[in-house]
């Protein structure tokens, strides 16, 4: 996957779309306009996906959440730590900012489990700073989202409405 760290044309977007496309790991919901070449993302897609796959309490609280985040709090969070300089792909950005979805719900919702809270902020700054892998942050944050009871089907419609919000708003360090 590429980076996100230099502006792009809807031409280089759509090499980059349709590499995720092929991947089948996320769905970015875009269209492209025949006449014009440009890409339209469609959140409002996306947030009905989330939506419809909303199956326990955890869920729903992490939606709400989601839905009222600002671009410019994920762009703050991300620069903040610097997590943005180690996500070099989409891949590496979605994962991290899942975990600003559930910190934030672990925070908010569920003071008992700051130690939780406080484990995300280490694995995120050891991902920074290149203390722990991909892969490891993956299997962390699958794992921080299981054990929080948010069901899998929205856990994966949640990295899909991500994905789409990073790429409508072009969320960049």
């Amino acid at each position: 996957m590429s980076s996100f760290h230099t502006e792009k044309t809807d031409k280089e977007m759509l090499k980059i779309l349709e590499k995720i496309d092929n991947a089948g790991i996320y769905k970015v919901y875009y269209s492209v306009d025949k006449n014009t070449g440009k890409i339209n993302y469609n959140l409002k897609l996306a947030k009905s996906y989330l939506k419809y796959f909303i199956r326990t309490k955890t869920d729903q609280a992490i939606y709400d959440i989601v839905i009222k985040t600002h671009p410019l709090q994920i762009s703050y969070f991300l620069r903040k730590y610097d997590y943005a300089r180690a996500c070099v792909t989409e891949n590496a950005r979605c994962g991290i900012i899942s975990l600003y979805f559930i910190k934030k719900y672990l925070d908010y919702r569920l003071a008992e489990y700051n130690y939780f809270s406080q484990k995300i902020e280490e694995i995120l700054f050891n991902f920074t700073e290149r203390n722990c892998s991909f892969y490891d942050l993956v299997e962390f944050t699958k794992e921080c989202f299981e054990n929080h009871g948010v069901s899998d089907d929205f856990y994966n419609e949640l990295l899909n409405y991500i994905m789409t919000y990073m790429f409508l708003y072009y969320i960049d360090d």
